[in-house]
């Protein structure tokens, strides 16, 4: 019986991917909103990876061949499908990051922009990439999600998720390329502004991006002055000796 319902919801992803390729605005829009609410395992996840489904999503992302709403549901699909370890481990990770950091790369105040929500979606799907390799080209993308005004729907949560995906990358992999990447790209202020406010998740992982940026001790001039200006307590960094009262 399981058997039978696997190739039974197998064969029903099938036409559901066609869709979200060639469809018509509002069926593509249709069929990602089921696709996200499928992968809600392992192996449905699996199933979405095997119809092809991975590539006409990334599609999505894209708004000039896509809607808010299409994008957004693509989005959620695709972080779901970041998030399995097997699947990732199948993911054109070159693709991937490409496209979610287009998506990401949209100014906030474009005429057709990604929610808050959405690029919170965007960013954890990187982060899950990040888990298995460098996603250092994509993280001023990452970064200017720590750019968008406070107190908006969705905000702090696309904030916690941007700091995750900068302290896997600089945590996992070619770290001294990210920290670069991360100051070069104006990281800092945001960082601090939410080692500062953010979440509990996002201040403690926020204060670990900054502990490796002063290990650097170039850094540490511009992470003082940023932490005065934003008032931030710095007593974080002398616990591990990097700072000295």
């Amino acid at each position: 019986m399981g058997g039978s319902a696997s190739t039974s919801k197998s064969l029903a992803v099938a036409p559901l991917v066609e869709a979200v390729k060639s469809g018509g605005d509002e069926d593509k829009q249709k069929a990602a909103r089921i696709v996200a609410d499928f992968a809600d395992s392992d192996q449905n996840v699996e199933q979405i990876v095997d119809a092809g489904g991975v590539a006409p999503l990334l599609q999505l992302l894209d708004l000039s061949k896509s809607s808010l709403c299409a994008q957004s549901h693509a989005a959620v699909a695709l972080r779901k499908v970041a998030s399995v370890e097997k699947s990732r481990a199948r993911l054109d990770d070159k693709a991937f990051v490409a496209a979610h950091a287009k998506a990401l790369a949209t100014p906030p105040d474009a005429k057709v922009s990604p929610s808050a929500e959405t690029r919170g979606e965007l960013a954890r799907g990187l982060g899950q990439i990040a888990l298995k390799k460098s996603i250092v080209a994509a993280l001023p993308a990452v970064i200017s999600v720590l750019a968008l005004p406070d107190g908006e729907q969705g905000v702090a949560l696309a904030k916690q998720y941007a700091v995750a995906a900068i302290f896997s990358s600089i945590m996992l992999h070619t770290s001294a390329k990210a920290k670069q990447a991360t100051l070069e790209a104006g990281g800092l202020p945001g960082l601090v502004a939410v080692a500062r406010s953010g979440s509990d998740a996002a201040r403690r992982d926020a204060r670990t991006c900054l502990t490796q940026l002063a290990e650097t001790p170039a850094h540490r001039e511009a992470i003082v002055a940023e932490a005065e200006r934003a008032k931030l307590d710095l007593g974080f960094l002398r616990r591990v000796e990097i700072l000295k009262s």
